[in-house]
């Protein structure tokens, strides 16, 4: 364990306080995905957690916004990705920061997307995904082209 705690830095650490108590916690660390063969750093969202007792007050959406905040203004990073252990009813959260796309993506839609079974756009018109910019859906359809089909027994 202390060799990831190595390289979680100081300045991508967030943490909630509610009273004087902690109430939330949220890490990242700098990583690099492969979109269509190009490296895009990402920040790899680590450490979620939030206390029983302090759920529903909105900490992590907080700490989350103030994240893309830093991101946008250091430049560091186009985007945060999250691989839950426990997947959200609500379903995966993609933002990109800045002047960007923002759209609210189930975690199944979000499995055929990133492994090409579907594009954003057909996606979008099926009603897989809420999409706050319509005129994103063409960047975000070439960011997620691949040529790869990977076999998922289980998934597909």
């Amino acid at each position: 364990m202390s060799d990831v705690i190595q390289f979680i830095q100081p300045e991508m650490t967030f943490c909630a306080f509610v009273d004087g108590k902690l109430a939330t916690s949220y890490a990242a660390w700098p990583m690099t995905m492969r979109f269509n063969g190009n490296p895009i750093p990402f920040a790899g969202i680590t450490f979620v957690g939030t206390s029983p007792v302090y759920r529903g007050l909105g900490c992590l959406r907080q700490m989350t916004q103030k994240h893309f905040e830093h991101l946008y203004e250091t430049g560091e990073r186009g985007f945060a990705a999250l691989y839950a252990s426990q997947a959200s009813p609500d379903g995966a959260v993609i933002t990109k920061t800045g002047k960007s796309a923002e759209m609210t993506v189930p975690i199944d839609t979000l499995a055929m997307l990133v492994f090409g079974q579907i594009s954003t756009t057909e996606a979008a018109r099926m009603g897989r995904l809420d999409v706050l910019e319509q005129n994103a859906l063409p960047k975000w359809d070439r960011v997620l082209k691949t040529a790869y089909r990977p076999f998922c027994a289980n998934l597909f």
